[in-house]
């Protein structure tokens, strides 16, 4: 996962982080479903599992960060 950073930050400045927290929770959908259904091969559920460590990674990284935003947004809109 320490890897991962120097991905997810590129993508997160060009995309939106948001969007790029969504995409990361599709393919931990993806990854958790290959093991579900191939749960018998262990080769298979490594890919999988494989995928869904890619697709926690922005969730990881992004997430203190939309934390953040959503403080600073609450702290706007108060009366």
């Amino acid at each position: 996962m320490g890897i991962g950073i120097f991905a997810v930050w590129p993508l997160a400045k060009k995309f939106g982080k948001r969007n790029v927290t969504m995409f990361g929770f599709v393919l931990y959908a993806l990854g958790s479903l290959t093991c579900w259904l191939f749960p018998h091969d262990m080769i298979i559920v490594l890919v999988g599992q494989f995928i869904k460590n890619i697709g926690g990674l922005p969730c990881a990284y992004v997430f203190m960060a939309l934390f953040a935003d959503c403080l600073d947004h609450l702290e706007s809109t108060r009366l």
